[in-house]
C-alpha cells in the first residue's frame, strides 16, 4: 500500500460512505485515494495518483461527445459527476444548430466507467460554473445558458446540488438579490464560510455578443442566502471564461486569465487575482516566470501540497488556438513565479488556408490529452490530481476522460476515445489535422 496522507481540513461530515446513483463506487480497495478513517477523514494518494478499480466488470454508458459540459469530481477523489453540455459545437464553417443536454453521468474514475443517473436534474443548458462542497460532498451548479437553436439564449441563475452519496439532484431555493442570469462565470466552494463564492460571467442573451461583469456573490450553503461581496478596493477586470481555484486553508480564491467583451478574437486576458476571504477583498499578484499567454475555457486547480496553481489547455491567442500545455504558479514566491511544464503539442507547420491544417500542425505529444477548450474538469480536494472529461477540439467534439497527476507528473488516459481526436495522435499515415 502507497503512503497516505491525511486530509485534515476538510474533513467529510457525510463520508460517502455508499454508491452514487450512477453505481461508482466512492472508494479504491488499495486506499489510492478516498479512504475514510476511523476519525472520518479522508485519506488521498500524497502524489495524487488515480484511485484503483474497486468495481472491476461493470459496463459503462458512456455519455455523447460534449462541449461546454461541466464536471465535479467528489471528496474521496473517485467518483466525476457532470452534467448538462452542448452536442453541436462548430469547428470550421457556419456554426451548427445548438443541441443542449440535461443529462447527468457519473464517471468511476478507478474503474473508468460511467453510469448515467436517472431522475430530473437542471434543464438542459451548458457553460455553468461549479464547485465541490466537501463539508456535505455534493457538486454544486450555477447558472449556464440554453438555446433552442438560434442565436438567443436564455441565461439561469439557479443553484443546484448533486448528492455523491444518494445520487439525487436538489434545487437550491435561494433568497436576497442575487447574481443575475449569466454563464461563463467561475465559482468555489468556501468551506469555513460555508459558502459557494462566484465571479464574473457573460451576462448577454445574445449569442454574437458578449456582456461580462466583474461582480463577487456568495450564497449561505446553509440557508441559500445571496450576499455580494468584496465591493471595495481593487477590482478584476470583467471577464468570462476564466479559471478561478480556492486555497482552502489560507482561504483565498484565485483567478486566472479569461476573456472580455472582445471573446470571440482575443486578445485573451492572462492577469491572477487573489481574492482574501477573510477580508473579502481583491489583490493582483505581480507575476514573473514563462507563463501561459492570454486564454479562455481552460482549468485551474490549487495544488494545497506544493501551494502552487495549476493551469491546463484552453483556447489562447497564440499561433495554436487550443492548447494542452500545463503551466504552474509558486504563491508562496514573491512575486508569484510561473513555470511552464514539459508535457503539450508545440507548434509544427502553420495553416495553408481558411481552416485548412495540414496533418504536423503540431507536434503531438502523445503522453498528454488532445488540445482542447470547453471542457469539464474536477480537482482533488487537495489539488494533487484533476479529472478532465470531453470538450472542443480541432477536429470536433472529445468524449474521453483523463487524470492528472500533480505529484508524480503524469497524465492517465483513463478512457480513450478517438472521436474528436487530430488524426496523428491516433494515425500514422494522414492528409490533413483531421484524416
Amino acid at each position: 500500500m502507497r503512503t497516505l496522507v491525511t486530509v485534515a481540513v476538510l474533513v467529510l461530515a457525510q463520508a460517502a460512505c455508499g454508491s452514487s446513483g450512477g453505481g461508482a463506487s466512492p472508494s479504491g480497495p488499495s486506499g489510492d485515494a478516498g479512504d475514510a478513517g476511523d476519525d472520518g477523514a479522508v485519506t488521498l494518494n500524497p502524489q495524487g495518483d488515480p484511485p484503483s478499480c474497486a468495481n472491476p466488470g461493470v459496463a459503462s454508458d458512456n455519455p455523447l461527445p460534449l462541449g461546454n459540459v461541466a464536471g465535479v469530481l467528489d471528496a474521496t477523489g473517485t467518483q466525476f459527476v457532470i452534467s448538462g453540455g452542448d452536442l453541436a459545437v462548430p469547428v470550421c464553417g457556419p456554426p451548427p444548430t445548438h443541441q443542449f443536454t440535461a443529462d447527468t453521468y457519473v464517471l468511476d474514475v478507478g474503474c473508468a466507467t460511467w453510469a448515467k443517473v436517472p431522475g430530473a436534474g437542471p434543464s438542459a443548458r451548458g457553460r455553468q460554473a461549479t464547485a465541490l462542497d466537501p463539508t456535505t460532498n455534493r457538486a454544486v451548479f450555477f447558472g449556464g445558458r440554453y438555446s433552442t437553436g438560434g442565436e438567443t439564449y436564455t441565461t439561469y441563475a439557479d443553484v443546484w446540488t448533486f448528492d455523491f452519496a444518494s445520487g439525487a439532484w436538489s434545487q437550491v431555493q435561494t433568497s436576497g438579490k442575487g447574481p443575475s442570469g449569466r454563464a461563463n462565470s467561475a465559482a468555489v466552494v468556501d468551506a469555513a464560510g460555508n459558502r459557494l463564492v462566484v465571479f464574473a460571467g457573460n451576462t448577454s442573451t445574445d449569442g454574437n455578443t458578449f456582456v461580462p461583469v466583474n461582480d463577487t456573490w456568495a450564497m449561505d450553503l446553509s440557508s441559500g442566502a445571496w450576499t455580494q461581496i468584496a465591493m471595495t478596493g481593487p477590482q478584476p477586470a470583467a471577464r468570462e471564461f476564466h479559471g478561478m481555484a480556492i486555497d482552502p486553508v489560507g482561504r483565498v480564491a484565485y483567478v486566472f486569465a479569461g476573456g472580455d467583451a472582445n471573446a470571440f478574437v482575443g486578445p485573451f486576458l492572462h492577469d491572477v487575482w487573489a481574492l482574501d476571504l477573510a477580508s473579502e477583498t481583491w489583490k493582483e499578484l505581480t507575476t514573473t516566470g514563462t507563463g501561459p499567454g492570454g486564454r479562455i475555457e481552460g482549468a485551474l486547480v490549487f495544488d494545497g501540497v506544493a501551494q502552487k496553481l495549476v493551469a491546463f489547455a484552453g483556447h489562447d491567442d497564440g499561433t495554436i488556438g487550443n492548447e494542452n500545455d500545463l503551466f504552474t504558479l509558486d504563491v508562496t514566491a514573491s512575486p508569484a513565479k510561473w513555470a511552464k511544464l514539459p508535457h503539450g503539442d508545440t507548434p509544427g507547420s502553420p495553416a495553408t488556408g481558411q481552416c485548412t491544417f495540414p496533418p504536423n500542425f503540431t507536434n503531438v505529444d502523445k503522453a498528454s490529452p488532445e488540445r482542447r477548450s470547453a471542457f469539464a474538469y474536477g480537482p482533488r480536494i487537495d489539488g494533487r490530481g484533476f479529472a478532465v472529461f470531453a470538450g472542443d477540439s480541432d477536429c470536433g467534439l472529445l468524449a474521453d476522460s483523463w487524470w492528472w497527476s500533480d505529484g508524480s507528473g503524469v497524465w492517465t488516459n483513463t478512457q480513450p476515445v478517438p472521436i474528436g481526436q487530430s488524426c496523428l495522435r491516433i494515425e500514422t499515415s494522414c492528409k490533413g489535422l483531421c484524416g
